[in-house]
Order: C-alpha cells, then sequence, then structure tokens
C-alpha cells in the first residue's frame, strides 16, 4: 500500500515541484488539489487530483480520503493579499483551520503547512529564531501565523503530526510554464535579464533576505514528512539557508549565469541612497538543521533553469 499525500495548490510554482519529488521512486501515490476541476498534468500523469474547496466539509473528507500525508501549500500570494485581507484571513486562517479538523476526522497521520518567514515582521531584521516574537504587519504574514496556530493545535493534540515550515525567500524554475512566479523577486530579475538585458531594482538592493531554491524546500518536506514525532519537538522550524544573501548579491548571480550561458552581461541599474543603514539578517535555521537538513544551496541550477523558461518563452513570441 502507497503511501498518499495530498498538496493542496498542487499545480502552482511550489507545489509542482514538490509533487514531482513526493513521487520520485513510486512509493507514494501524490494527490494534487485545486479549488478547479483538473486531469492529471502532463509534467505528472501519475497523479491523483482532487477539486478542493476549503470551505466545504463534504469536499475536505472527499479530498483527504485515504490520505496520509497533507502538504498544504494553497493560499493566497502577497499581492492578492493585500488587496483583499479579509478574504486572505477566510481562505488562508479559516481554510487551514478547516483542512486541520478534517485531516483530524479523516485519521490523517501528518500534517505539514508552508509559512513564511514574513511573520516575524516586515523587513525582518537582526537574528531570527524560532522564538522570536512575530511581528506581522501583512495581511499575508498575519493569515499565515493565524493558520500556523491551528496545525500546532494539532499537533499538541497529538491526534496527528503537525509541522510548521516558516520559510524564508523560495525561488525556482516552475514545472510549466502557466504559473506565475513573476512576482518572486528572482525569477523576476531572471524575465527582466532575458527581456531587457537589464536588471532593474527598486530598491538599493543592500538589504538581506534568506533566500532558498525550491529544489531545497522539497528537500526539507520531504525530512519533516518522515522524522520521528519525538525528534520534532513543537514542529516549528525556520527554513533557509544557514546565511543570507543581499538582492543585490542575487542579482550579480543572474547577471553571472546570463553571461555563463547567452554571452552577455545585463547591467544593474539600482537607485541610490547615501543615507541607507545596510539591513544584516542572521535567520536561524540551527533548528532544522538539528534533525538532518543541509541544504545543497545550488542557486545556480535554480537560476539557470528560470533562465531557460524566459528564454523559451522569448523565442516562442518571435
Amino acid at each position: 500500500m502507497k503511501n498518499r499525500v495530498l498538496i493542496t495548490g498542487g499545480f502552482g510554482n511550489l507545489g509542482g515541484r514538490l509533487a514531482i519529488a513526493q513521487s520520485g521512486g513510486g512509493a507514494v501515490a501524490v494527490r494534487l488539489a485545486s479549488r478547479a476541476r483538473r486531469v492529471a498534468p502532463d509534467w505528472l500523469p501519475q497523479a491523483e487530483t482532487a477539486q478542493l474547496d476549503l470551505m466545504s466539509k463534504e469536499s475536505l473528507i472527499a479530498a483527504l480520503d485515504g490520505v496520509e500525508t497533507v502538504i498544504h501549500l494553497a493560499s493566497p500570494n502577497e499581492h492578492a493579499s493585500a488587496l483583499d485581507p479579509g478574504e486572505t484571513m477566510r481562505s488562508t486562517a479559516g481554510g487551514t483551520a478547516n483542512l486541520v479538523v478534517a485531516a483530524e476526522e479523516s485519521r490523517v497521520k501528518r500534517f505539514i503547512y508552508m509559512s513564511s518567514a514574513h511573520i516575524y515582521g516586515s523587513p525582518i531584521r537582526g537574528h531570527i529564531n524560532e522564538t522570536t516574537m512575530p511581528r506581522p504587519t501583512t495581511a499575508y504574514a498575519i493569515s499565515h501565523l493565524a493558520a500556523e496556530q491551528f496545525v500546532s493545535a494539532a499537533h499538541d493534540r497529538e491526534q496527528m503530526v503537525g509541522v510548521v515550515l516558516r520559510s524564508g525567500n523560495g525561488f525556482g524554475y516552475p514545472v510549466h510554464s502557466e504559473v506565475d512566479t513573476w512576482h518572486l523577486v528572482i525569477n523576476d530579475l531572471c524575465r527582466q535579464a532575458v527581456s531587457t538585458r537589464t536588471l532593474r531594482l527598486r530598491s538599493t538592493g543592500t538589504q538581506e533576505r534568506n533566500f532558498i531554491t525550491i529544489s531545497d524546500i522539497a528537500m526539507a518536506v520531504a525530512l519533516v514528512a518522515r522524522v520521528p514525532r519525538e525528534e520534532l519537538g513543537n514542529g516549528i522550524f525556520n527554513l533557509g539557508e544557514s546565511k543570507s544573501t543581499s538582492v543585490l548579491a542575487m542579482a550579480s548571480m543572474v547577471a553571472d549565469r546570463c553571461e555563463a550561458k547567452f554571452n552577455f552581461r545585463p547591467q544593474i541599474e539600482r537607485p541610490q541612497d547615501a543615507n541607507e543603514k545596510i539591513m544584516k539578517l542572521d535567520y536561524d535555521t540551527a533548528k532544522i538543521a538539528g534533525i538532518g537538513f543541509s541544504p545543497t544551496s545550488n542557486f545556480y541550477s535554480e537560476i539557470d533553469g528560470i533562465l531557460d523558461l524566459c528564454q523559451s518563452d522569448l523565442n516562442a513570441t518571435k
């Protein structure tokens, strides 16, 4: 009997990559959940699919039938969240609460929730570990923090194992071109590089963020899906690289890869601020490292994948 994994948001940028990673080797049956009715995609034809309405108990119970592990990714992005904070709270916090309750009733063994480093504030700076007081400032961050509470409560009730991953700035290439990934800063820079041969930053770029590749996020999810409960503690983990990187440094990496792959180096343009104070970030990931997580940190591989997609899209429009 295969372990069946339900991935909400399974057709999205992160969801698609996690689905492929989870299905590797054939030992896991992956069920992709989305609001619309869909068939198995060509990038994962063996996948099961489920139409999921987080506000419908009947829909939730049907989607969870036979499921042992839930990986919950579905939520509005930052831009959509800002446009309608009330709906964001309903869908992210309320939807997660409904899914947690239904998962407990369906005897799901493990529930993994993808949260965000944004719950600590904006911008986050200084030393941040899992005991740092959250200070969310946006609907996106507030709703994620609220959703976390429902997962942690289920974990504390010991009805199932609940894991919360507070991810840094994830980036990477999608499994299909229809996914909208261009709100992510690295993806946007790659598209700029290919389409305009210029990288225009919205800020000076000196601020640090904790970037992490989707490949490494997938590896972390696979890890927390199998680690015994007693090793997980309260189940809350910062997920990211051991060292943060400035946006400017990431832009330079994009320029490096353009030069290596396409024989041109895009110019980096950024506003100047003589009075700017450099904001250092120490996003402490020692806790997840303690259960065996060691990122590959292969930034170039992900950047290359995004650039290839952008180049392909550009060629298709010529």
